[in-house]
């Protein structure tokens, strides 16, 4: 069982989900984008290939694996941006809760289900429906959020 646990976001890291690039659907049209900042990289023709995201993640990856880090990733689903796990789903002290994310990225969480599936059921939270936020948004300092 993976023991969920962080009270802030400056203690040692021991087990972190990193995201990852592979087949994520490369540039989106426009049409297609759901925030601000992805339809002005198209536009300027700044967005991020597949090959540069995959290099960046697995550096990431290289300098958390020499300070013996547990990496937990999504598991690949085609076409799919999963980049941004944390967004999905984040820790604040036992309880791991499932963020309540928009329409278009509500497939990001299938790709977690065998950590999930290995997270005690009572420790973890699903967002209620009126509630908005993704973990990228939370940042834990001991008694604060």
């Amino acid at each position: 069982m993976i023991d969920v646990k962080i009270h802030n976001e400056t203690g040692r890291l021991k087990s972190v989900v990193v995201g990852i690039a592979n087949d994520f659907g490369g540039t989106p049209k426009e049409s297609e984008c759901y925030d601000p900042k992805s339809i002005e990289n198209i536009r300027k023709g700044t967005f991020p290939n597949e090959k540069d995201l995959i290099n960046e993640l697995d550096g990431f990856v290289n300098i958390l694996n020499r300070y013996d880090v547990e990496i937990f990733r999504p598991e690949n689903i085609i076409g799919l941006n999963q980049i941004f796990a944390r967004d999905i789903a984040f820790v604040i002290e036992n309880s791991l809760i499932i963020s309540n994310v928009i329409n278009q990225r509500k497939d990001e969480i299938s790709a977690l289900d065998y950590i999930l599936n290995d997270i005690n059921i009572n420790n973890i939270v699903n967002m209620p429906d009126d509630c908005r936020v993704e973990g990228g948004d939370v940042i834990l300092c001991n008694e604060y959020v």
